[in-house]
């Protein structure tokens, strides 16, 4: 059911114009609030609002379960901005709230904003919603490639994992998402290297290059990325299976090679923890490079604030074609901390990364790091690049999809049965019958399990 919210309270702005119909408002301060009394039960919501500003204006919204405001209770809504349209971003409200505050912007001004109306929906018929929406924007090809790589995530991590995945996808998702990433396709310009001079001052960096796949060519480009930094004063940690003939890409003081014979990611990285002498870890995935200045980047802010950790913003690139660049400039650290997938490749303290030795997965070992640093910096440069992820599958997967559709349709009908059919069950009761159906379909039709 969707309730349309009245402002209780005021603080820091006004009406232009004193009717209940105005939409227009006047930011008095930096800091303007909007308090709404009114309660919801815990779970996911959608959000939606209507709205514009000449200036670009980041709304956040403040949660009170409890024990009044705080920025840890906090969430980035979405935007205004001079596009005058409709709004929404998927919530998901921890615990029973007594109250919400809505920040519109944190400058004064003019801006326009109504119709702000929260629906609570399940988790499962959202789900459905969002694959119908994801099927309609990439074909329905693409629902079963991201089925099948999740039911193998499934597998490899366990179901708690997926769980929790899924929820990140929903509450990652809005009208907004846009602002930060775009998937059009935009002029990636390489930088002209830094100047640099050594001096004894500077952090010494170990990178960490898991090399698993066996595929030179990639390995190569990421290799070349390193090779060519303006900032040289780093270590290189190769940890793979026969990784003897890359002895010569190196310096051998820069160069360490150890052998895995594991294809697993958090193998590969907690065998290169003993070997580590740089004061910042760095892991560099083997499809990925990173631009020519990203040492001297991470070199600076070192020296600036002395940072625990650093992060920056991403693209994603197939070929020579780069997009969807990542800017992570308006997030503030409360998102960072809320999202270890979201904050993409880090710097850390090595000392840091040393007392995370053991864990078997990525997403848990940034959520450490994150949790463990006390100071978090931001480096405003797309510095690092990742392959789009439609490469990892093998060539001659088209001719698997031609039979999709009707499977398809039967995942999305089996979704609004469980969605409107089987409200009683539990989120994860719900998501353990939809991998289980899958199982079934996949290994009837394409023998791949």
């Amino acid at each position: 059911m969707k309730k349309t919210m009245n402002v209780s309270s005021l603080y820091g702005l006004e009406m232009k114009a004193m009717n209940e119909s105005s939409n227009e408002w006047n930011s008095l301060n930096n800091d303007p609030q909007m308090y709404f009394n009114e309660t919801f039960v815990k779970g996911f919501y959608k959000i939606v609002w209507q709205g514009a500003s000449n200036d670009t204006r980041y709304l956040r919204l403040y949660i009170n379960y409890g024990e009044g405001y705080s920025q840890e209770n906090s969430l980035l809504l979405g935007v205004l901005n001079e596009k005058e349209n409709t709004h929404f971003k998927i919530v998901k409200f921890d615990n029973d709230v007594k109250d919400i505050r809505l920040d519109p912007g944190d400058m004064p001004g003019d801006f326009k904003f109504e119709n702000l109306s929260f629906e609570k929906i399940s988790f499962v018929s959202y789900f459905r919603l969002a694959l119908e929406k994801y099927a309609n924007m990439y074909g329905n090809e693409s629902i079963f490639r991201l089925m099948k790589k999740g039911y193998r995530k499934w597998r490899e991590h366990g179901f708690k994992w997926v769980i929790t995945r899924a929820e990140t996808l929903l509450i990652n998702h809005s009208s907004d998402s846009g602002m930060q990433q775009n998937y059009e396709s935009y002029k990636f310009v390489e930088q002209e290297p830094m100047k640099y001079i050594e001096s004894a001052s500077d952090p010494l960096f170990s990178i960490v290059l898991p090399f698993h796949s066996g595929d030179l060519q990639l390995l190569k480009t990421c290799l070349d990325s390193v090779k060519r930094q303006s900032f040289t004063k780093y270590e290189i940690i190769i940890v793979g299976k026969n990784i003897v003939g890359l002895t010569n890409y190196f310096e051998k003081s820069q160069l360490k090679l150890i052998e895995v014979a594991s294809d697993n990611f958090m193998d590969h990285i907690n065998a290169a923890l003993p070997h580590i002498s740089g004061d910042y870890t760095f892991v560099l995935e083997e499809e990925d490079f990173i631009s020519i200045n990203t040492l001297y980047y991470a070199s600076q802010a070192i020296k600036e604030t002395n940072s625990d950790l650093i992060y920056m913003d991403e693209d994603r690139f197939m070929g020579e074609e780069h997009f969807a660049p990542l800017f992570k400039g308006e997030f503030i650290l409360s998102d960072i901390k809320n999202k270890s997938e979201f904050i993409g490749p880090v710097f850390v303290k090595s000392e840091i990364m040393k007392e995370n030795s053991g864990i078997d997965h990525y997403s848990l070992l940034k959520d450490n790091l994150i949790t463990q640093s006390k100071v978090i910096q931001h480096i405003p440069q797309v510095i690092y690049h990742k392959r789009a992820s439609v490469s990892q599958w093998e060539e001659g997967e088209k001719e698997k999809l031609k039979s999709f559709p009707s499977i398809f349709h039967n995942i999305m009908k089996f979704l609004r049965i469980m969605s409107g059919g089987e409200k009683d069950l539990q989120n994860g009761q719900m998501l353990q019958r939809l991998f289980l159906y899958m199982k079934v379909i996949i290994s009837l039709k394409f023998q791949l399990i």
